[in-house]
């Protein structure tokens, strides 16, 4: 008689002839295994994650798209060039372009008020529905709310005139007669920068060191605040030597970096389960329970 395998008082299996092990090895891969550590019983089914994949990969690529969409919408300055605008390019903010006093200023400011939804609601999702993984991811994340709320709030908040298109505006401007919503508007735009930077900072130090997404967000890192740090100092110049500086030229680029940090942000949504897959995967190698073997 051969003595059965008892775990917490359940008979498991009793003995099996080698014919029939071989046999269950060829179906493993698509029955339940049931595996044996030193406390309980576990059953674990391959098929699982087959399920629950694609609807991770939904949900991520729908972050993705919404985080590019973002970006795009914040980059819609761009459409000063096709337009022919008369807005100088390389001395005029580009938060004239949705200043109160022109007549195209409602399609700036809607493009900015939807990117700031997309950022702001994407984020309260991720940040209320899923795990972000580490400290510094949800700082990011964090961050990156506080960019599309600052950037909502630029969009209710417009310049009331464009001081670099009309002489009238630049006098009142020099004169400080201007409303607070002018005031109101720096501060908001500074906020949104700011958030964006911490978003972008805070996602590079979420990346493992010496990869290429690490790389990577060191370069956009770096890149995002030298161009703020110019746009800075020529908001600086425009207050003491206006005829000198280039403060449109330093801010366009500062945008396009940042642009380039929202996709950042999206990439790095986009791969973030595959990594904690993996982390997951490896951590579950290195303290695999034993199986049930068969004995004879």
């Amino acid at each position: 008689m051969r003595a059965p395998l008892v775990v917490h008082g359940e008979v498991l299996c009793r003995g099996v002839c080698s014919g029939v092990g071989l046999a269950v090895s060829a179906t493993s891969r698509l029955r339940p295994q049931v595996v044996v550590n030193s406390t309980s019983v576990v059953t674990t089914l391959p098929f699982r994650d087959a399920v629950h994949t694609p609807v991770r990969r939904l949900g991520r690529n729908w972050i993705a798209t919404s985080l590019g969409a973002a970006a795009v919408l914040y980059s819609a300055w761009v459409l000063q060039f096709p337009l022919h605008l008369d807005i100088d390019p390389v001395h005029a903010y580009v938060s004239e372009l949705a200043a109160l006093t022109r007549v195209d200023h409602r399609l700036f400011a809607c493009t900015d008020l939807a990117a700031g939804l997309l950022a702001l609601g994407t984020a309260a999702v991720v940040l209320l529905t899923r795990s972000p993984g580490s400290v510094m991811t949800r700082i990011g994340w964090l961050g990156f709310a506080g960019f599309g709320l600052g950037t909502v709030a630029d969009s209710l908040l417009p310049l009331p005139c464009a001081p670099h298109a009309d002489p009238g505006c630049a006098i009142r401007e020099a004169a400080h007669e201007l409303p607070i919503a002018d005031t109101l508007h720096l501060v908001s735009s500074a906020a949104a920068i700011a958030a964006l930077l911490v978003a972008i900072g805070s996602f590079t130090l979420a990346t493992n060191l010496g990869t290429r997404a690490h790389r990577a967000g060191i370069a956009v890192t770096v890149t995002a605040a030298a161009t703020t740090l110019w746009t800075l100092a020529e908001v600086i110049m425009d207050d003491t030597t206006p005829a000198h500086e280039h403060v449109g030229l330093a801010q366009r680029l500062q945008l396009l970096a940042l642009a380039v940090g929202v996709c950042y942000i999206a990439a790095r949504a986009q791969t973030a389960d595959d990594d904690r897959a993996v982390a997951q995967r490896a951590e579950r190698s290195n303290s695999e329970p034993r199986r049930c073997n068969n004995r004879g």
